[in-house]
């Protein structure tokens, strides 16, 4: 098994870094199967030529994007469900090849990132929808009104590489902001299947972009002045590099999912002779 890697996404296109020649990378990722490490699956250049690139393409068509309807950008969401839908099986299997969970958990995955479309246009676009209050004052209305905050970077975990991700791309997305996103560096060919299925739905070049790379990939582009939202899952020392970076700049949203505080407890059922495990979160 060997998965092919057609670069990093920007302009609406696949961009692949040069390997020979004057301005070959020298830097490459390589990721074995966690399953059989005698596996390789793909071999990744980092081009940090192309961060600059992708900023722009985001900054530019979040001018148009911005302004797009949502109605508009509903259809094109759903035509990315069925992108998605279509490649279930591909992207499932690239998910358990990638990250090394189980075939079964790796579809149940795969089958939540087409959900979430439905789940973002019913449960998460009426929380933005504008507002009025009647009265909030002596002959006085309140008003609330959503605008997009800009290009946003989503910087996806390993261990659930797409679905997680894919929530937080589809809010921005929906709302009128333009995209970057990076996954994780364990899951690169996961990311572009993603990416592809964006492709596939028509949403305008520069709406959706797509980076691999490494922290150093990460870090340039949380440096970055015209992002406006950072939205990272991962953990507790990523996080704190990225608020070291982000911290006095006071335009930036800055969303941080990072280490669980789960807590199990372990019961035997001596009639059955089984173990059971309940998860508990900590409020």
């Amino acid at each position: 098994m060997k998965f092919q890697l057609k670069g990093n996404f920007f302009n609406g296109e696949f961009h692949q870094p040069a390997v020979t020649g004057p301005h070959a990378v020298e830097n490459f990722i390589k990721r074995n199967c966690p399953s059989d490490l005698s596996l390789k699956l793909w071999e990744c250049p980092v081009e940090l030529r192309h961060v600059d690139k992708v900023i722009e393409s985001a900054n530019e068509a979040y001018q148009t994007w911005r302004k797009v309807s949502v109605e508009d950008r509903i259809k094109l969401l759903k035509k990315y469900q069925e992108e998605v839908s279509k490649r279930k099986e591909e992207i499932a299997l690239a998910i358990a090849w990638e990250m090394g969970k189980p075939l079964w958990e790796a579809r149940t995955e795969a089958a939540s990132v087409a959900a979430k479309v439905t789940v973002t246009i019913e449960d998460s676009l009426p929380r933005i929808h504008n507002k009025t209050i009647n009265n909030i004052m002596p002959k006085t209305d309140g008003h609330i009104f959503y605008k997009p905050i800009g290009p946003c970077l989503v910087i996806g975990p390993f261990n659930f590489p797409c679905h997680l991700a894919n929530g937080q791309i589809l809010s921005a997305l929906i709302a009128g902001n333009t995209v970057i996103f990076k996954p994780s560096e364990k899951t690169c060919y996961s990311g572009q299947l993603m990416a592809e299925c964006f492709q596939a739905a028509g949403f305008p070049a520069g709406v959706f972009n797509l980076i691999q790379g490494d922290g150093e990939v990460a870090r340039r582009l949380t440096k970055e002045k015209s992002i406006k939202g950072i939205f990272f899952t991962g953990s507790k020392e990523v996080g704190k590099k990225i608020l070291e970076v982000t911290h006095s700049d006071l335009s930036k949203l800055v969303a941080l999912e990072l280490g669980g505080k789960n807590t199990t407890i372990i019961h035997k059922d001596t009639n059955l002779d089984l173990a059971y495990a309940l998860p508990f979160i900590k409020m």
